[in-house]
Formats: C-alpha cells, sequence, structure tokens
C-alpha cells in the first residue's frame, strides 16, 4: 500500500499545477530519506543494550506516549486515569516498575523549540536505555500530522544526533525515531476513525484536522508505512462525539465509546511486557520470619528512594548509631511506670536510646528508611522494625518475636506458668544479656512505635528497655501521640525533633515525584506551588503533585496550582470530591469508609464480599470491574501490606484522620458499617487471628452488646485473645450498681457443685473449671487472694437464705453453701482491680 501511495504520487505529478509539484517533490524527498534510514537502522540493529535490574529483582518498564496533543486529550485520560494504573497494578505484581512518559505538560513554557525537540526525543532515549533497545511505545493518529518546525528551529546537535529529516513534525520524528527505523516489536499504534470529525463545531475543527496538503498527504504516506512495517501492531477503533463541555475553564470537545481503545491498549503492552520480561519462578518454602524480613525491606528501600533533603538529619542519625560524637540533645529522668528499670539488668556503661520525634507526615518513616538502608549497604548488623510495614507490624507480639529471633538467643525451656504475662519481657532481658557477653555490635531501629496496637496502655511499650548494652544502638521513632511520647520520655535519652523540611526540599522533592512521571514544572509554577499553598511537609507536597499528574490541560496548569488548597485538610477534601465525581459504582467511598473504621484493614482475598450487600441472607458480590475501576482510583492512597491474607490498608495514618473528619461524619452510617464489618468478619472470614481480634472490635462500635457477650464466651477464636483485652471489651457490660459487703440484699457470687467443676464455662475451649475461671473474663485464677464476685442488691434478690448459682441460675440453699456443694466464685486481678472489684458480677449487655 506504501509503495504504491508512493508510485501514484510520482504518476500524477504530471498533471499537478506548480503548487502541488512542489508538495510532491517534498513528499518525495522526505520518504527517500526515511527508507534509506530505516534500511540502514535495521542493518545496525543486532546490538542489544543490557541494563541492570534494580535492587529486589525489579526491573522497570518505560512507556512513551505519541500523538498530537488537543486532538487526543480524551484519549490521553482515559490513559493516564484508567489505563496506566491497571497496567501499573499488574506490572508491580511481576515486580516491574511502569513510568509512562506522557508529555502532555511538563516542558517549562520558556523552553525553546530547539530543547522542546530534544527533551521529548531524549526521553525516548530514555525508555531504549530502560528496556534494552527495544523502547514501549504508544502511538495515536487520526486526521493531524501536527506542528513541522523549521530548519532554523532545530539545533545543529539535534539534526546530527537523530539523524532529523526535513520537512517532518515533531510527532512524526517520535514515531521514526521510538519505532520505524528498527521496525520495534514492543510498539502499538492506534488510528482513530475520522467519520466523527464531521460533527464537532467549526470553532474547534482545526485542533482535529490538518487542511494543508501537504500535512494530509503526510498522514496518508506515514498510515500506509506503519500498516506495512507493523501489520500485526497497528489498531484502528472508532469513536463518538458527545459534545463540547468545559473543563478546568476551558472549552473541550469530548468524544465517547473509548472502552474499546483503553482495552486494545491494556492487552498489547500485558501481552509485550509479558513476552520480554517472563514472570521468574516463585518459591513457596520460605520461612515466616524471612518473609516478614523481605517485606519488610522492600517498604524500607522504596521509603528510602523517595525520600528528598535531610543530609544533616541523616548524618546525625549514622553518627549516633555508629557511636560518633553527634550534637542531639539529652533529656533528663522522668517518673518510670511502665518501663520499669527494676525489669531489666542495666548498667552504668548502657547505651541511651535516642528518640526521633516529628509530625506526622513530616517524613520520619523515610529518614529512618534511609538511614537504615545506608546501615545496610555498609555491613553493620542491623534489626529493623518499621510499624505499618506489613500488617502484622502493628502487633507487638510480632515485633518481640522478630527481635528475639534476630537476637538468636534460645528461650527458656518453659517459663514459671504465673509468669505468663511477663515472659515476653523475660526473654527479652534474657537475650539483651546474652549479647552484651557476647560482644556483638547490634544497631535497632523501631520505627513509627505509635502505631502499635495495645489495649492496655498500661503496658504500653513496657517491652522496650530503658537502655541497652554498650555494644547495642537503638532509634526509636514516634510521631506526637501523647501516650508513646510519655513512655519513651521515662528514662533519660537523647530526643531528636525532626524541623519542617524546607523549602529547596520541597521543590526537589516535587522535582522528584512528577519526574519520576515525565512530568516537569518551571520554577514560576514550583515557587506558587511551594510558596503559594502554605505546604510544610513531604506528604502535602506529594498529594498536590499527584493531583497536578493527573490534571490533563497543560495550558491552565499555573491556574491549577494557584486554585490548589491552602491547607492538607481542604486538600485531602478536593481529592475526595475529585475521586467520589469519577466514582458511578460507590466503591471508592465505601473503601475509604471502610478502612478507616477496620481494626487493621481489609483483607484483599474477599474484598469483593466486604463491599458487597447481603439481601435475604445471601451475599451479592461487586462486580470485579467495579472493584478493579476504584483500586486504580484510590491506588496512591492505598496499599497492601501483609501475607498470608494480604491486607488493604491506607498508604499513610493522615488518610485515617482525613477521611473521620470528612467522609464519616454521620454516626448512624457508621455504626452501620461496624455492623456490616462484625457481619463479615463472624461469618465469613475463616482467617482465625483476623476473626479474634477484628469481630470484638466491631460488635463493639455496632453497639451489639449480647453479641459481643456471646462471641467472648462461647466462641473458639474468642479464646484467643489475651485475657486483659477480654477483660477490657466486658467491663462495659458490668452492672454499674455498687455490691459491696455492707450493702443490704448484696451476696457473694457462687457456682453449685455440678457448674463449679464445668470447664469452658466463661470462655470457650478453656482448660480450667469454673471455680478456678475469672467469673466474668474467664482468665484463670491462680491464687485465692483474688476479688470474690458480688452481686447489687437488685440481681441478688430471691428467697431468703438462698443464692443462685452464677452459672445454671439454680438456686443453692444457706446448708448448701457452706459445704462442698457450693465453691465461691472470684474476679482476676484486672477484673478486680480498684472500683471494678466493688461492681456488681453480673454483665447487663446493651444494643
Amino acid at each position: 500500500m506504501y509503495k504504491q501511495f508512493k508510485k501514484e504520487l510520482e504518476n500524477k505529478k504530471m498533471q499537478l499545477d506548480l503548487k502541488d509539484i512542489e508538495t510532491c517533490d517534498k513528499l518525495k524527498r522526505c520518504w527517500d530519506i526515511i527508507d534509506k534510514q530505516c534500511n540502514n537502522y535495521r542493518k545496525d540493529n543486532n546490538k542489544k543494550i543490557v541494563t541492570p535490574v534494580k535492587a529486589g529483582g525489579w526491573r522497570t518498564v518505560r512507556i512513551f506516549v505519541s500523538s498530537t496533543f488537543t486532538d487526543f486529550y480524551n484519549e490521553r485520560e482515559i490513559l493516564v486515569k484508567q489505563v496506566f494504573p491497571e497496567l501499573r497494578e499488574w506490572c508491580e505484581a511481576r515486580r516491574i516498575q511502569l513510568i509512562d512518559c506522557d508529555l502532555r505538560w511538563g516542558i517549562p513554557k520558556d523552553t525553546t523549540t530547539g530543547e522542546t525537540i530534544a527533551v521529548c526525543l531524549e526521553e525516548l532515549d530514555a525508555c531504549y536505555e530502560t528496556n534494552e533497545g527495544e523502547p514501549f511505545f504508544l502511538n495515536m493518529t487520526c486526521d493531524r500530522y501536527g506542528w513541522i518546525p523549521s530548519e532554523e528551529d532545530i539545533p545543529d546537535d539535534v539534526k546530527e544526533k537523530y539523524d532529523w529529516v526535513p520537512d517532518t513534525s515533531i510527532t512524526f520524528m517520535e514515531i521514526l525515531h521510538g519505532a520505524l527505523r528498527k521496525g520495534n516489536s514492543n510498539a502499538v499504534f492506534f488510528i482513530r476513525n475520522n467519520d466523527f470529525i464531521s460533527q464537532i463545531p467549526k470553532d474547534h475543527l482545526t485542533r482535529f484536522k490538518d487542511i494543508d496538503t501537504y500535512s494530509q498527504q503526510q498522514l496518508k504516506l506515514l498510515k500506509a508505512k506503519m500498516s506495512e512495517i507493523f501489520p500485526t501492531q497497528v489498531y484502528c477503533y472508532d469513536v463518538k462525539y458527545k459534545g463540547v463541555s468545559e473543563v478546568e475553564g476551558k472549552e473541550l470537545v469530548i468524544i465517547e465509546e473509548l472502552e474499546q481503545f483503553a482495552g486494545q491498549v491494556l492487552d498489547f503492552f500485558k501481552s509485550a511486557i509479558e513476552q520480554k520480561y517472563p514472570v521468574p519462578e516463585l518459591h513457596n518454602d520460605i520461612p515466616i520470619e524471612e518473609l516478614e524480613k523481605d517485606h519488610q525491606w522492600a517498604f524500607i528501600t522504596e521509603r528510602a528512594e523517595s525520600m528528598i533533603g535531610r543530609e544533616n538529619e541523616v548524618e546525625l542519625l549514622l553518627n549516633f548509631c555508629k557511636g560518633e560524637p553527634c550534637n542531639i540533645k539529652q533529656t533528663e529522668i522522668s517518673q518510670p511506670s511502665s518501663r520499669k528499670s527494676e525489669n531489666w539488668n542495666l548498667d552504668e556503661s548502657d547505651n541511651k536510646l535516642c528518640v526521633v520525634e516529628a509530625k506526622s507526615g513530616w517524613g520520619k518513616t523515610s529518614l529512618l528508611a534511609k538511614v537504615t538502608a545506608i546501615l545496610v549497604q555498609e555491613g553493620f548488623d542491623v534489626f529493623y522494625h518499621f510499624c505499618g510495614g506489613t500488617n502484622l507490624s502493628r502487633q507487638s507480639s510480632n515485633l518481640i518475636q522478630r527481635l528475639l529471633h534476630y537476637l538468636d538467643i534460645p528461650p527458656k525451656a518453659k517459663a514459671e506458668e504465673n509468669e505468663e504475662e511477663t515472659k515476653p519481657l523475660n526473654l527479652l532481658k534474657d537475650a539483651f544479656e546474652e549479647i552484651r557477653k557476647s560482644k556483638r555490635k547490634i544497631i535497632i531501629v523501631f520505627d513509627a512505635v505509635n502505631e502499635l496496637t495495645s489495649m492496655a496502655l498500661n503496658n504500653h511499650l513496657s517491652w522496650l528497655p530503658p537502655t541497652t548494652p554498650c555494644n547495642v544502638r537503638c532509634i526509636v521513632s514516634c510521631n506526637q501521640h501523647a501516650p508513646s511520647l510519655a513512655r519513651l520520655a521515662e528514662h533519660p535519652c537523647y530526643w531528636f525533633q525532626l524541623a519542617d523540611l524546607g523549602e529547596n526540599n520541597l521543590k526537589a522533592l516535587a522535582v522528584s515525584y512528577l519526574g519520576t512521571f515525565n512530568k516537569r514544572l518551571d520554577e514560576e509554577q514550583l515557587d506558587l506551588l511551594v510558596n503559594g499553598t502554605g505546604v510544610d511537609n513531604p506528604l502535602w507536597i506529594r498529594l498536590m503533585c499527584e493531583e497536578l499528574r493527573v490534571f490533563g490541560d497543560f495550558r491552565n496548569l499555573t491556574s491549577k496550582i494557584r486554585d490548589l488548597p491552602k491547607s492538607l485538610d481542604e486538600l485531602f477534601s478536593t481529592i475526595f470530591t475529585r475521586l467520589l465525581a469519577e466514582d458511578s459504582t460507590g466503591c471508592i467511598k465505601k473503601t475509604l469508609c471502610l478502612i478507616a473504621i477496620s481494626y487493621c484493614g481489609l483483607p484483599l482475598a474477599d474484598i469483593m464480599k466486604i463491599l458487597g450487600d447481603v439481601v435475604k441472607n445471601e451475599i451479592i458480590l461487586i462486580p470485579r470491574l467495579h472493584w478493579a475501576q476504584a483500586r486504580r482510583h484510590l491506588k496512591p492512597y492505598i496499599r497492601t501490606i501483609g501475607y498470608p491474607n494480604d491486607i488493604l490498608t491506607f498508604s499513610h495514618e493522615y488518610l485515617w484522620k482525613a477521611v473521620e473528619k470528612i467522609l464519616l461524619t454521620n454516626r448512624t452510617e457508621v455504626v452501620k458499617m461496624h455492623v456490616s464489618l462484625a457481619d463479615y468478619f463472624q461469618n465469613i472470614c475463616e482467617n482465625p487471628e483476623l476473626r479474634s481480634q477484628c469481630v470484638p472490635y466491631h460488635l463493639q462500635y455496632g453497639n451489639l452488646g449480647q453479641r459481643l457477650v456471646d462471641f467472648l464466651r462461647t466462641d473458639v477464636d474468642a479464646a484467643r485473645l489475651p485475657d486483659f483485652v477480654r477483660s477490657n471489651y466486658l467491663q462495659a457490660f458490668r452492672c454499674p450498681n455498687m455490691a459491696k459487703l455492707n450493702l443490704p440484699n448484696n451476696k457473694e457470687v457462687k457456682f453449685c457443685a455440678f457448674c463449679s467443676s464445668k470447664r469452658s464455662k466463661m470462655k470457650s475451649g478453656s482448660f480450667w473449671t469454673a471455680k478456678d475461671s475469672c467469673i466474668i473474663c474467664g482468665a484463670h485464677i491462680w491464687s485465692r487472694t483474688d476479688v470474690p464476685g458480688r452481686t447489687c442488691g437488685f440481681h441478688g434478690m430471691g428467697l431468703p437464705n438462698t443464692t443462685k448459682c452464677f452459672s445454671c441460675n439454680n438456686v443453692i440453699w444457706e446448708k448448701h453453701q457452706t459445704s462442698m456443694m457450693a465453691v465461691k466464685g472470684f474476679l482476676c486481678n484486672n477484673c478486680g482491680f480498684g472500683v471494678k472489684g466493688s461492681l456488681c458480677s453480673l454483665l447487663v449487655p446493651r444494643n
């Protein structure tokens, strides 16, 4: 077809006027050069570029998007907001980082024509280098050939470096350099049917159709050439004119029915990427400790790579870890309440801990990740635990287990039975003592200890020693969480408060973030972004840059920056408004709200059930497509952590506060959401750990008191909860009446002979009998020094000289109460502590 068309041009030349003859000569000269270049390049196309694989086995794929701008606004919106997010998610599952090179905006406004041309083609060079000489290339063509620069516009070095063909457009040179010359198998071409153009109003028509003969003939030759070289890589698609609409203050032509286009782009690149980078073999026999370590390290490297600035802070913390002089202030001693010195074997030569305090979103996690990565790369012996890095990382038990495993100290054969609650602390104390003797030099990094889940604040951070042996150095970070800060200040330590990032570093962070997506701001726009919004932390700047990244009209970019909110809360409100406006299914809002009220996130395996509905006790799943669309829109704000059942959670803790403040304002709806999650975890979820943690949490906030008491008393998974947690849940349902001995009609709690010897009465699966268990939470009663349970005058009323069995409610007569046939019921230390020991022991569940 291409050769035939060139021949027709030559034959018709004798019949044309002088002007048309000049056009034919230009076309012939142009395409003779192109044909020659294509032949020469393919002869020299044997050399392959080999690029290194990134740390952790990750590769990078760059997709260059080529087209004229204004007529392909709609397609580029679909690409950046739907196709590429889904493809990026697909790539990440294969340890591939996807970078879409969409140069809709990003070239500074004062850039010369020569610089603009160089920027576009150099970006293609980066794609060549990244993908071993075969860049992933996407072109979209219709009836515009694009702007043709003059000979004077093109610098000599650009002409020489890229073998510039005279009288061609920038878009055409992208196609030539990225695909035609070397016959790139990773290139794909989409030719849009132009039937819809006849419906476009005249004042918008020039944006969609070139009217000069030369451009029209160039387009015909280009389309014919693409079809000849790439017979299986050219797709034609239809669209429908919808009308003219105002977008960000500007009238734009809107076209629709782009689903076919989006699907074909996605399918092509999935196939091309999979062929070039096959999925490596997976090994399923990795120990759980190693999996947790790998997940932690992946989290650390990701955060370390994204950190900008703070060179002084990094050096300061590195000096502390290496035992070198560092200018960090020391605090004075406070009053220990949880981290008691007598629980540890301390020495005068011990090292003080270093506490890093920062406001939420100020980058303390990235800072510690950077420090940790440097220490590991330099060969130091480092233990790291970043709370929030995995779904297990917020559990204190997981942290302690990992630390003991890392210290490689075998635990004692058997702890004393009545020391079960303090066993982890004792094991750590012994482990640190053995490390002190071994002289092994260790650096320990704990990040975001304020995120550790603990329902007993009196034991919060009790596992953290006041000091560490002289051969161990420890850094602990925390945001402005008052209970955590109070625990950390109980002993003298180095205390480092993180300052704001500073204007230059904020600008550098914006440049880095947008540069990942091949976007650029000029100096005026950068100044406006940083100084015109009040931004003061990395989270804020990244969120604003994400809003700019998905903004389509580069000509109105400065106005968009000027209109950005002036506070982080207002920015979140803007983000949520945009997300909800783009969501026709309701999945986005529901996902955000359910994550925000959840105990530890949402199990990804059952997400379509969780987001679905229940009709007549039957679960109606949401369509998979609805969830896929929601997840793509939410990608910058959520992440998946942990194993073996991945948990969906927010990418930053600030999002919890924002969703609660902006979206969770109706308390009635919040209660209904808790009931929905309680139903899921209690009746559908098959993970016993999640059931034990999440069911009571959501039953409590769903105001389902009776179900909560029944679950804690009868469900075997509830027995997994620590006794003090069970006790704290049940305290809310204690009868509030006092039951002291000197009040009338008050009686001691007793069991009949039959019930007293029964097991699992107060706690499912318990080995202990009723007489040896706490009558509230079911904890084992180790001694009879515990508080005896009593009932108030209202609940103790009955026949004279009688009481009722606490379990079966049968009457126990006075003559039996003093014999072996009746046994007193006792409260454990937690349920009988303080005023709770004087309350009535009856539970009165409230819904």
